[in-house]
Parts: structure tokens; C-alpha cells; sequence
């Protein structure tokens, strides 16, 4: 009886390690999520925006174990425009007016994205998740420029691989925070509001 406990336990120790290297593809939904008050510091001033992705490598990361087993994480859907409704929304909640940017607006703002980079690599009793977003922001009048760089990172360790819906969790959160921070960045506001 104890060597059929033993060997049951054994078996079950092996089928546990070997679902934790199991990776399937993940295809990544961008839906960030922006929180801004509403207010009406723009005064309906119009705001030329352009966003884009400056990333060499569009991909956004790999989750995999030191075997060579990794897949690649991808993005359903295009960064630049998702990017653009989350922060033309959040201008226009502050007031803004805004339109795809011209070169001929006296005001313009332009968002480039780049990092947006995620992977989760198995260690010897962990998968290490490590996910970051950075979003540089141009924030133009006739006389003066503003520049600044939005960085989130976050690092988390778990006993398996995450799942898809924990991928878009995480990546999502990030992308949104970094919106957050520049919406409610005083200086950017200021210049576009003048």
C-alpha cells in the first residue's frame, strides 16, 4: 500500500512539472482602460494628436522555459489607433477639442509608443513575468515644446505560466497607467491649454 501511495505521488509530482512548461499562443487584446475627471481646463482648444508605435520589433514579448520552448505574444489589434481613441477621449473630458494632427494646429501633442514589451520566463520553480510600457509625449504650441517619458513596469513571479486573460490583464493595466500619468500630467495640460 505505501509503494502504490509513493508511486501515485510521484506521478502527480511529474504530471504537475510537466503542465508548467506547457505554453500555448497568446494573442494579446490592447483595451486600455483610461480614468480621467472630467473638467474644462481646455476650453474647447483644438489639439492636433498623432500617436505611433516607434518599436523596432512589434512584437510583444515571449513566455517560455530555458529549453528554447517560447512562444510569442502578439497583439490582436493595432496600437496607434487604440492608443489614440484612449487619450483623444480623455482630452476631450478635459475639454480639449480633438483632431488627427495636421502640422497646422497651434496645438499639438504626439504620443509615441516605445516599449510596450512583456515576457514570462520559467526559472527553476517560478515563471518570472516582467511587463513594461513606455509612452513619450510631445506636447507643442507656436512658442514652447514639453517632452516627457511615461514609464510603468511591473514584476510579478508565479508557480505556472499566466494565462492569455492574465497577459491582457497586465498589459492593459500598464498601458493604462501610463495614459493616466500623462493625462494628468499639469505641465503637458498647461501648455495645450494656453
Amino acid at each position: 500500500m505505501n509503494h502504490k501511495l509513493r508511486l501515485l505521488l510521484a506521478l502527480l509530482a511529474i504530471t504537475g512539472l510537466t503542465q508548467g512548461c506547457n505554453v500555448e499562443p497568446h494573442n494579446v487584446r490592447l483595451a486600455p482602460s483610461v480614468k480621467v475627471q472630467p473638467s474644462e481646463l481646455g476650453q474647447n482648444k483644438v489639439v492636433g494628436l498623432e500617436v505611433v508605435d516607434s518599436r523596432a520589433d512589434k512584437k510583444l514579448g515571449v513566455v517560455g522555459d530555458p529549453q528554447g520552448k517560447f512562444i510569442y505574444l502578439t497583439l490582436a489589434n493595432e496600437t496607434p489607433p487604440t492608443i489614440y481613441k484612449q487619450v483623444a477621449d480623455g482630452l476631450e473630458k478635459l475639454g480639449f477639442t480633438v483632431q488627427p494632427a495636421t502640422g497646422s494646429q497651434e496645438r499639438t501633442l504626439k504620443v509615441d509608443v516605445t516599449e510596450l514589451s512583456y515576457e514570462s520566463v520559467k526559472k527553476p520553480m517560478t515563471f518570472d513575468t516582467v511587463a513594461k510600457v513606455s509612452l513619450a509625449a510631445t506636447a507643442r504650441t507656436e512658442a514652447q515644446t514639453y517632452e516627457r517619458v511615461y514609464n510603468v513596469k511591473q514584476e510579478k513571479a508565479g508557480g505556472s505560466p499566466p494565462s492569455t486573460k492574465e497577459d491582457e490583464a497586465i498589459v492593459n493595466s500598464l498601458v493604462s497607467m501610463a495614459l493616466e500619468d500623462m493625462l494628468t500630467d499639469k505641465q503637458l495640460l498647461a501648455l495645450l491649454a494656453k
